[in-house]
């Protein structure tokens, strides 16, 4: 095996490929040139689900021609993925988001992404970490704990150099950086195998055990996820992950997270070198014709979607918004976050009062919800003001009146959007309702 790896080596450095790359092939799993396209056929698309990108090492420049690591990819592609991310709505998900994703049946954003990082590079820091606070992007670093660099020197690029403690408190201050798990020494083969799985309970359970020691030594947070090296596992490292009080762990099988999948057996997509933005679409399972333009300056819902976006932050909806009688119809609610109204609904008399600085509206809700009895006796006042709504003392005909749906006050967008004084914008190809 030796002689092989060496033999390897030295084809690659006649090639021009460096020994840093070298090092990176050989402490990564290796990545089937189809695997992109292909994680994108491994989905259910009636379910939400999370899709987990990994990374590893950054470099500032091209790779050397012929390279054939999946460990490293350059700034600019990095850069490029994470502006899609930005650009198209992308919410960036915490350790803790996606616990309570598979746990608690957490409804998360329909784009959403978790952004994590193996082994604990330094480039992490120096060229990865200025974008994600660009974008206020959340992101993972599973660290190895035997090679947290205790003395930091001068950054090389040219170094495969890891992450100090010093970079490591700087980002997790920030609030954007989380730490996980990667062992403590287990990143390396043993014989023909990764070595946790050479590992017996008692060697686990020491490993583990340093590792959570690196963490409460240096003030920082016990890890709760854990991303196996090669990502390779066995029953016994299922089960001194759970002993040790992990409640995820990831492994680099394609796929994406289901609120059904195994919290121990995660799956992440590598993103390789080379993956442009139509293959990095398909790595997300991104069907959508993207955002408006400006839409982190306005607001944006989408029909059948149960996300709008409030300059471009993310609000999950009670209720999805839908068409009716060519009206595109909203969750009450909605309009008291998005549009810094106040909303009162009087159950009894179905009645909607929504009140600005400026502006005082009054409608009232047709029932789609038999368990609210019929409409007022012919004789009753207020027969006709489900067709018609109040604005400032003015009354105003309605051609689709809010109704209740499933228990949710569903009001016309379009009208009460202008009737407190916001511009409104259909999209047609995006299927897309902008407020301004």
């Amino acid at each position: 095996m030796q002689h092989n790896l060496f033999t390897f080596r030295r084809s690659l450095l006649v090639a021009g490929v460096s020994g840093l790359l070298f090092i990176l092939f050989f402490s990564s799993s290796t990545v089937p040139s189809s695997r992109v396209l292909a994680a994108s056929q491994n989905t259910d698309n009636s379910k939400p689900f999370i899709a987990v990108l990994a990374y590893h090492h950054i470099i500032p420049d091209q790779l050397p021609e012929g390279t054939t690591t999946h460990a490293v990819i350059p700034l600019a592609e990095f850069e490029a993925q994470m502006k899609y991310l930005h650009d198209n709505g992308y919410y960036t998900a915490s350790l803790k988001d996606v616990e309570d994703f598979i746990y608690n049946k957490k409804k998360l954003p329909e784009k959403t992404v978790l952004i994590t990082f193996d082994d604990g590079y330094e480039s992490n820091f120096v060229y990865a970490f200025p974008v994600l606070k660009s974008y206020n992007f959340k992101a993972t670093i599973f660290l190895i704990g035997n090679r947290v660099v205790q003395k930091e020197e001068s950054f090389d690029p040219n170094r495969l150099s890891k992450l100090s403690l010093r970079q490591i408190k700087e980002m997790f201050d920030s609030g954007l950086v989380e730490f996980g798990s990667h062992t403590f020494d287990a990143h390396e083969y043993r014989g023909n195998k990764p070595a946790l799985l050479s590992m017996d309970k008692e060697q686990l359970d020491l490993d583990f055990s340093r590792e959570a020691g690196v963490f409460t030594q240096n003030s920082l947070p016990s890890p709760t996820a854990i991303a196996y090296p090669y990502g390779k596992f066995n029953s016994a490292v299922l089960k001194a992950a759970k002993s040790f009080g992990y409640k995820l762990g990831f492994t680099i099988r394609d796929g994406f997270v289901y609120q059904s999948s195994y919290p121990y057996t995660l799956n992440r997509n590598i993103v390789p070198p080379g993956t442009d933005i139509p293959r990095f679409k398909a790595l997300l399972k991104d069907n959508s014709s993207g955002m408006p333009a400006d839409f982190k300056n306005s607001i944006v819902l989408q029909i059948g979607s149960g996300t709008a976006y409030i300059k471009g932050r993310p609000l999950l909806l009670d209720s999805s918004a839908f068409i009716k009688n060519g009206s595109t119809m909203v969750p009450l609610r909605f309009i008291a976050q998005s549009l810094g109204a106040r909303v009162d609904w009087i159950p009894a008399q179905r009645k909607i009062l929504v009140k600005t600085s400026q502006k005082t509206v009054e409608l009232w809700a047709e029932s789609g919800n038999t368990a609210l009895g019929p409409w007022p006796a012919p004789q009753d006042p207020w027969k006709f003001r489900r067709q018609e709504a109040i604005v400032n003392g003015n009354r105003i005909f309605l051609d689709t009146p809010p109704i209740i749906r499933n228990d949710r006050v569903m009001v016309p967008l379009r009208f009460l959007s202008e009737a407190l004084g916001f511009e409104v914008k259909w999209h047609e190809a995006l299927r897309m309702v902008e407020i301004r």
